[in-house]
């Protein structure tokens, strides 16, 4: 089951039948054997042609009884990952005692159309997806009585808060003749809700914090380390690592390169404040991205993180007796719900401390030049500014190819309150022909 996900029982708010495309190929046929068998008056087509209406009959009848016996309910993760799959769990129940199911097509409505399911709820899950990508699952078989879990699994390229709302369940058995769709919605009419993190890229060793920055870009010094940090861990060898922290004896035991972690000595909390002034679209997702991986970074070396991005603010310990996953991921949410508010560059000296780092990444490289910085790194006002300009340099090699998801993103596309109707639209007519006769037929069986 996906991250926090529970399972939310969903009633049927409309039924309705629709004929495809083979089925109108078939009523095609059908009519032209009743045209022969009348002009010839022979009586083997006119056997045929009533074996042609009964499969018209048997094939609504069947699946309207069974569609009669479904039951439906869906897990929405409370969160998911920009460029990691994302999935939907519907579990599917049979509460026919005798009569099985048979091929169940389960997918996500983009857009509920209100006149047809009278439901307030809009879906917004396209806006992070894209433009093709389809939430949609396939139960071939269910027993009587039993119930079946299938997975509707997506990859989203965008972070954001979405939203689910209708779910439609199709099915054209026995002969596909006829389409049967049930539309399924929570019994309380809201919309279930998720929120998709910002991307996260692995940062090289000591990339951003007093002078990292500028080291690794070779405006400086890299900080060498002190001789009396205190040991905390040993852990394995990633790339980005530097060789002198390795553990040669300890990796000559194990037969596996280790690496020394240290408490840090100074700056073990950290600050993080994004200026993204006008910044849209790529810069913009670049300047999160980074934030993103800053704190992530920070969390992993386990220090402590405050996280200032305006009216987004949010704050937490990253440290593993704090509950340290639960406050990285809330101050991923944040990052996830931001977009581009203004957060003093400052930072504000009044909530600033002495053992404090404080790092501000902003979304062009203004305001980063190494003539405004003293010896440590860090600018004359005392904080460390990083450009998101430069996010392929600061990333490990192997962990450069995730940044081609932020090509991808339009200014236009993060508005999803703008973009709603169209994508969703598009999406609806993708998800198959015949979805709007399925609507407007609400008295099916």
């Amino acid at each position: 089951m996906g991250r926090g996900a529970r399972f939310t029982k969903l009633i049927p708010v409309s039924r309705g039948y629709a004929i495809p495309w083979a089925g109108y190929a078939y009523i095609a046929t059908i009519v032209l054997i009743a045209l022969g068998a009348i002009n010839s008056g022979n009586n083997l087509l006119f056997w045929a042609f009533g074996l042609g209406v009964g499969g018209v009959i048997v094939s609504g009848l069947i699946s309207g009884t069974m569609m009669m016996g479904v039951e439906l309910e869906r897990a929405v993760p409370s969160h998911g990952a920009c460029g990691e799959p994302f999935a939907v769990i519907h579990r599917v129940k049979n509460v026919r005692r005798w009569m099985p199911v048979f091929g169940l097509t389960i997918e996500e409505v983009p857009a509920a159309q209100r006149r047809a399911l009278r439901s307030r709820a809009v879906a917004t899950w396209p806006s992070v997806f894209p433009m093709w990508a389809a939430l949609r699952s396939f139960v071939a078989y269910v027993p009587p009585g039993e119930s079946v879990e299938a997975r509707a699994e997506g990859v989203p390229n965008r972070r954001g808060e979405i939203s689910f709302d209708v779910v439609r369940v199709t099915t054209t058995f026995p002969f596909g003749l006829v389409r049967k769709s049930v539309y399924f919605r929570e019994a309380s009419g809201r919309a279930a809700s998720s929120v998709v993190l910002p991307l996260v890229v692995r940062l090289v060793s000591g990339a951003w914090g007093a002078s990292g920055a500028e080291a690794r870009l070779g405006r400086g010094q890299r900080p060498r380390e002190g001789v009396n940090e205190e040991f905390f861990s040993l852990r394995e060898f990633v790339e980005g690592d530097q060789l002198r922290s390795i553990a040669w004896k300890a990796s000559s035991r194990l037969g596996v390169p280790l690496v020394r972690q240290s408490v840090p000595p100074q700056g073990g909390n950290v600050k993080l404040a994004l200026a993204t002034s006008g910044a849209k679209g790529v810069e913009l997702e670049r300047a999160v991205t980074l934030a993103a991986s800053i704190v992530a970074e920070a969390s992993r070396e386990g220090r402590n993180i405050r996280l200032d991005i305006g009216s987004s603010a949010s704050s937490g310990s990253s440290s593993e007796h704090a509950g340290g996953r639960a406050s990285l991921i809330a101050m991923l949410e944040a990052l996830a719900r931001y977009r581009g508010e203004e957060s003093s560059p400052r930072g504000g000296e009044r909530g600033r401390r002495r053992d404090e780092t404080h790092v501000v990444v902003t979304a062009t490289s203004n305001g980063t030049a190494s003539d405004n910085r003293g010896r440590d790194g860090r600018g004359l006002d005392g904080v460390v500014r990083v450009s998101a300009t430069d996010l392929e340099a600061l990333a490990i090699p192997s962990e450069r190819a995730k940044l081609e998801l932020l090509a991808e993103v339009d200014g236009k596309a993060m508005d999803s309150t703008r973009n709603r109707n169209g994508r969703s639209a598009e999406v609806m007519a993708m998800g198959g022909g015949g979805a709007s006769a399925d609507q407007g037929g609400g008295g099916g069986a």
